[in-house]
């Protein structure tokens, strides 16, 4: 009887406990940039990772400092300002890795690059580096993790 208490206990602590956010955890923060104006040219293109390459992305950067930096963030689409950058001033090969952080108003993205795909020396048509990227986005309380794959370039 002792022991069904203590676990019914435990059980109603864990339930209704604010700790456990349980609407925060049914939504989606990260979503597809849906204004296709902002997307375009050369720069860095990253879509979730098991998804087909359809055009759709979840992050765009552009190369061009007006351009800017882009998510869909809580529904809607949010250009980001860089905040800092970690990253070797070597020549990237793959398994380099990277990290930048962005902003805005009470959003915050911290996002990791590692290299997968370089192009060959001898290789003077290849103008581009392929991904993968972890991005951990904070809007208020909330947080979400979002495993990416993509490709810099021209």
């Amino acid at each position: 009887m002792r022991m069904k208490l203590y676990l019914l206990l435990i059980l109603s602590v864990c339930w209704f406990s604010p700790a456990y956010p349980q609407s925060a955890s049914k939504s989606t923060l990260v979503g597809n940039v849906t204004n296709k104006a902002v997307v375009g040219g050369c720069g860095c293109y990253f879509r979730f990772r098991g998804q087909r390459d359809t055009g759709e992305y979840m992050f765009y950067e552009g190369i061009e400092k007006q351009t800017g930096v882009w998510m869909n963030i809580d529904g809607r689409d949010v250009k980001l300002r860089v905040i800092n950058d970690w990253g070797s001033r070597e020549r990237e090969r793959v398994g380099s890795r990277s990290r930048r952080n962005f902003a805005a108003q009470n959003i915050s993205v911290q996002s990791t690059y590692v290299v997968t795909r370089v192009c060959a020396a001898a290789d003077e048509d290849c103008e581009s580096h392929d991904y993968a990227a972890t991005f951990i986005v904070r809007k208020g309380k909330r947080v979400q993790t979002a495993k990416a794959v993509g490709v810099c370039g021209c």
